[in-house]
Parts: structure tokens; sequence; C-alpha cells
């Protein structure tokens, strides 16, 4: 019969550090597995929809990977979503889709 401190450590439990670094590292493959059906499969954006739809992706990807992992330096995440993205847009042409790098 601890009352608030049962509840606190039952908190504790639940939500720590490294519980919720987990869970944004497993939203963050889920997000990168979603973001590859949409950038590789037939679906198409409506007409000048398409640069809105993959600088708000990948910018969710860097804002993702920023928390993920806090010991990198953030310039070269920042260098690697972008080599993603532009590798992404390489695919894109490669399976029949409009690439457009710029």
């Amino acid at each position: 019969m601890g009352g608030w401190r049962d509840l606190k450590t039952a908190a504790e439990a639940l939500v720590s550090p490294s519980k919720i670094l987990l869970s944004v590292r497993l939203l963050t493959v889920f997000a990168g597995a979603v973001a590859t059906v949409l950038l590789l499969g037939p679906f198409h954006a409506p007409d000048g929809w398409d640069k809105v739809a993959h600088g708000t992706m990948f910018y969710g990807f860097t804002l993702l990977a920023l928390v993920c992992l806090p010991w990198n330096r953030k310039g070269d995440i920042v260098l690697a979503v972008i080599a993603i993205a532009a590798a992404s847009e390489l695919a894109q042409g490669v399976t029949g889709r409009d690439m457009s790098l710029f």
C-alpha cells in the first residue's frame, strides 16, 4: 500500500530513457519501410506535391535520426539523410518513376 510510491515506480518501469530510445528506433525502422514502399511503389503524388512530400518525409527522418543517434555528429546525420534522399530519387528513376534531383 505504497500509494504514490508504487505508482511512481510503475511509471518509471514503463517510461525510461532506454525504452523511449528503443521506441523511437522502432518507429524509425517502420517509417523507413513505409517510405520505401511509397517511394518505389506505383503511387504518385498529385502535381506539385511530390517535392512537399519528399521534403516532409526526409525532414521527419532527420529528426528521428537525431533522436535515435544522439551520440553521432549532427552534420554526419544530415549528410547521410541527404545521401539517402538522393539515392531514393535515383531508385525512382530505375523503377520507372519520374526522377528529379532538384
